[in-house]
């Protein structure tokens, strides 16, 4: 039989033992003291819940329980409100309306979705349409962009994209119908000649910083280490300080056996010595002139590349002379990129850097005389410019006029379709409202069934009592 149940660590109990138990035991409490959690565990003792509660006699004996539980569980299931709440003809009032709620939010939900699925086809139809007309307008380009190409330059900006194409005539004001065909266009468009394009401005050169690099006196200088050092005459004496600076540097990199003997001869006050011998000074000279080697090296990837220049027609009509003045240019930037490298890796070397002045200025002459036919290319094609504009500009109102009736239909059936789905859309916005509506009247009325104050009162007034 049993003899005493311990309840511990679960709901409103602390640690409570129930003893002596007889054969018949009646417990009794107010709400909230604790009574359905006792039926539960005993109903239900392997639940997590129930972890530090114990029942001490209990043999093989089988405990039947009916409580709240069982008839959940075995009569009916509810959607009544969870928690703690004191029942009353109120609340049945309360819980009528949020049923009522409830199950008109969900009717309003459906319409939602209906009115969603409904817009989603007007927009696919909508789209299929504009999709149509697309492809048939695409024509335009795939029927004159082939051939002669002489009308390649009106489909500038257009020619790779369907929806931009599209756009461009849509979007073209129809003026006075032109009496000329494409063919009469491409006959005058063959009198002025198909090259009528500008051609760009050559830029000059501009190396003020690479000017100012090669002016720089550190790589005119002897750099070397603290002669304070006890190295220093040693140094002096093998007369090869580069070949010192390198060993050492692969010994501190690779920290191994001397790179001199290669035997174990190098202490920690030889090591010392060495470093005081490549002090902050030497280190600052040196970090100095890698800065300037990245420098000239980044200065030099921004000059144009030979064979842009060679893009330009009057460029390339003179290539001899102008590959003369760059490759000049060029190598002699280059063989002062190589002395800085060579100035890093024996630093007590002496270099002077070939001044690059004389030979941009007579590049950039060049390309002055080369900008001055540009000029005059340029002015003298302006009034074909304005004829191929005029041309492209009749081109394009053909196309409109052509293509009037697809671009009319379509307009229509778009004016349509739009107006379907606004209404469409107004729907659904108005039954997202009514549904945050009915999610308010829900929410107002739980509160009103909830009555925490009162379940705060209970409850602390059972823990006293206890």
């Amino acid at each position: 039989m049993i003899q005493s149940i311990i309840m511990k660590n679960v709901a409103s109990y602390n640690e409570v033992k129930l003893e002596p138990l007889k054969k018949i035991n009646l417990i009794y409490g107010l709400n909230g003291a604790g009574k359905t959690i006792l039926s539960n565990y005993l109903r239900d003792r392997k639940n997590e819940s129930f972890k530090d509660c114990e029942i001490q006699g209990l043999n093989d004996e089988k405990i039947l329980v009916y409580n709240q539980k069982f008839i959940e569980e075995n009569f009916y299931s509810q959607d009544n409100l969870k928690g703690i709440f004191t029942l009353s003809k109120a609340n049945a009032e309360v819980e009528k309306i949020i049923k009522n709620s409830k199950e008109t939010k969900e009717k309003l939900s459906n319409e939602k979705s209906e009115k969603e699925k409904s817009k989603n086809e007007l927009e696919k139809k909508l789209n299929d349409e504009a999709n149509s007309i697309k492809d048939k307008l695409w024509k335009i380009k795939t029927l004159h962009t082939g051939g002669d190409r002489i009308l390649d330059y009106c489909f500038e900006g257009v020619k790779s994209s369907k929806d931009k194409l599209f756009e461009k005539i849509k979007d073209i004001t129809k003026g006075n119908q032109s009496t000329r065909s494409i063919d009469d266009l491409k006959k005058e468009l063959s009198k002025i000649g198909e090259n009528t394009q500008e051609i760009p401005q050559v830029s000059l050169i501009n190396l003020d910083n690479v000017l100012g690099i090669e002016k720089e006196v550190i790589f005119n200088e002897v750099v070397v280490g603290n002669e304070n050092s006890v190295v220093s005459t040693l140094i002096k004496e093998l007369g090869n300080f580069d070949w010192v600076k390198q060993g050492f540097e692969s010994y501190v990199r690779e920290d191994s056996k001397c790179p001199f003997c290669q035997h174990d001869t190098i202490t920690q006050d030889l090591k010392n010595e060495f470093e005081k011998y490549f002090d902050k000074v030497f280190k600052e000279k040196m970090q100095q002139i890698q800065n300037l080697s990245q420098k000239y090296s980044n200065y030099l990837e921004g000059i144009p590349n030979r064979n842009e220049f060679l893009e330009n027609i009057f460029i390339k009509e003179e290539e001899s002379n102008f590959v003369n003045l760059y490759s000049q240019l060029y190598h002699n930037l280059e063989a002062n990129k190589e002395s800085i490298k060579e100035k890093i890796n024996n630093p007590s070397i002496k270099i002077t850097l070939q001044s690059s002045q004389e030979l941009l200025k007579k590049l950039n002459s060049f390309l002055v005389n080369i900008q001055k036919k540009i000029d005059e290319y340029n002015e003298k094609i302006k009034n074909k410019q304005e004829i191929k504009e005029n041309l492209k500009n009749e081109f394009w109102q053909i196309m409109r006029w052509q293509y009037d009736g697809d671009i009319t239909e379509y307009e229509k059936y778009k004016k349509k379709q739009e107006s379907k789905i606004k209404k469409v859309e107004d729907d659904i916005s108005s039954l997202q409202q009514k549904i945050k509506e009915r999610d308010k009247i829900i929410l107002e009325n739980q509160a009103k069934t909830i009555n925490i104050e009162n379940t705060i009162t209970s409850i602390n007034q059972s823990l006293k009592y206890l």
